[in-house]
């Protein structure tokens, strides 16, 4: 329900009075308010300067409006593929010599002769009967690639 002024003060005040309920400026000499005064709205249109300042200075133009100095061309590198080679190698055989551990003699629990099927040793990836009992070939040819 909209509500009628009901003296010429009042009607002066109204028609100075903006949506808000803050008072417009009535000559240039008084300071304006901002029309949003919050601090959220004021880091938002900072950050929105600010970020469109960080993308136009991180995009290089010279590719976009240089001459034929602007053109990129390939480098050309001569790899020496044999000392290359004979580096990795070295390499290798150096780190393979260096995990040569003596581990001695390890410790028999006693399956091997218990079980002369080999059942209770590891045989995951060996041949295996119908009955899962490893095959005697395969688990002989394990045990002699491991020692």
């Amino acid at each position: 329900m909209k509500r009628e002024p009901t003296d010429k003060t009042e009607r002066e005040e109204l028609s100075n009075t903006s949506k808000r309920g803050r008072r417009l400026a009535a000559n240039a000499d008084q300071p304006r308010d901002p029309e949003d005064p919050s601090r959220r709205s004021f880091l938002g249109k900072v950050g929105g300067v600010a970020a469109v300042a960080i993308a136009a200075g991180s995009i290089p133009l010279e590719p976009l409006v240089g001459g034929r100095h602007s053109v990129a061309e390939a480098s050309v590198v001569s790899y020496d593929y044999t000392a290359r080679q004979v580096a990795n190698f070295d390499y290798r055989t150096s780190a393979a010599q260096a995990e040569d551990i003596n581990a001695g003699i390890r410790p028999d629990n006693g399956d091997a002769t218990t079980f002369a099927d080999f059942s209770g040793n590891y045989s995951k990836a060996l041949v295996h009967d119908a009955l899962g009992v490893p095959n005697r070939t395969s688990w002989l040819s394990l045990r002699n690639a491991l020692t």
